[in-house]
């Protein structure tokens, strides 16, 4: 907890002293917790963390940390901070710096980074994006991507990305929606990586009741073909507004194995706050991705 209370201290430096000339774009925080039953076996998590993008001219800029508590002592700490800059009203260039930090009792601490470069152009409802990873203290140390998004409306995205590593044979392949509305929402993607033998496909959806206090439903489910073993996990959730864009919610999942006799039950609980959109494509396509698999456990 000290670690993400440093963690969280960092991300705040990243704001500017001049904040009166900065235009706050988004802003999210959650904190949730996750238990796990297979075959009588238990086992819990506990994540909290923020995240805060803004812009100030052609300059767009950000921080983020995460923590993930594990109750067999291992815990996870993801942090970064982003910036970019607009050359021109249609094309946009960044530098990304994401780690984790990994702290075990039994195996010790060790942190690795990730250094990004892109850009994303954008023409009328398209955007086409391009980028670059380094990773050094890993052994495929270069990736590359290219991604594209469609926007038909504000509320509904439609992408697509291709991903390398420079010395892997294998290709990853995206496919994605992203649907936002004032009564529903819906995330779907379709992910395969042929040469490993990994397909996912994953879909979650929420209906909003505005009545006097506003309460939302949910249901999700997932399909993953992990070379040879198949896996179908689905969910049930529900969730009350607190205040003004925090939510409570709960809910429990069921996850299925064709090598696995039991069925693993995952129980979670948590609040989330967020305003705002994202700035880059890039982003949303990664929340589009979580918000799929959000009660899928870990």
């Amino acid at each position: 907890m000290k670690n993400a209370l440093l963690l969280t201290a960092s991300a705040l430096a990243l704001i500017p002293a001049s904040a009166s000339a900065v235009e706050w774009t988004y802003a999210s925080a959650d904190l949730s917790y996750r238990s796990l039953e297979v075959d009588g076996d238990t086992s819990s998590l506990t994540s909290l963390g923020g995240e805060f993008e803004a812009r100030e001219g052609r300059f767009t800029f950000g921080g983020f940390v995460d923590a993930v508590l594990i109750d067999d002592g291992s815990d996870l700490f993801y942090y970064g901070a982003s910036i970019g800059y607009d050359f021109t009203p249609a094309f946009t260039a960044y530098f990304d710096i994401e780690a984790v930090s990994v702290t075990d009792d039994l195996f010790g601490d060790d942190t690795f980074a990730t250094y990004t470069l892109g850009g994303e152009y954008e023409t009328g409802p398209y955007t086409f994006g391009a980028a670059v990873g380094y990773a050094p203290d890993s052994e495929d140390d270069v990736a590359y991507a290219v991604y594209a998004g469609y926007e038909t409306s504000p509320d509904l995205l439609f992408y697509a990305s291709i991903g390398t590593y420079v010395d892997a044979e294998d290709v990853t392949y995206t496919l994605g929606v992203d649907y936002d509305g004032s009564t529903f929402d819906i995330d779907g993607v379709l992910f395969a990586a042929p040469e490993t033998d990994l397909t996912l496909v994953a879909m979650s959806g929420q209906y909003y009741f505005n009545a006097s206090v506003d309460f939302r439903v949910g249901g999700q489910v997932a399909y993953f073909d992990i070379d040879g073993d198949d896996v179908v996990i689905y969910g049930v959730s529900a969730g009350v507004e607190v205040t003004d864009n925090l939510w409570l919610d709960a809910g429990v999942s069921f996850g299925d194995s064709s090598t696995i006799d039991d069925t693993a039950t995952i129980y979670r609980i948590g609040l989330e706050y967020e305003i705002g959109k994202r700035d880059k494509l890039k982003s949303r396509i990664s929340d589009a991705q979580r918000a799929a698999l959000i009660d899928f456990g870990y």
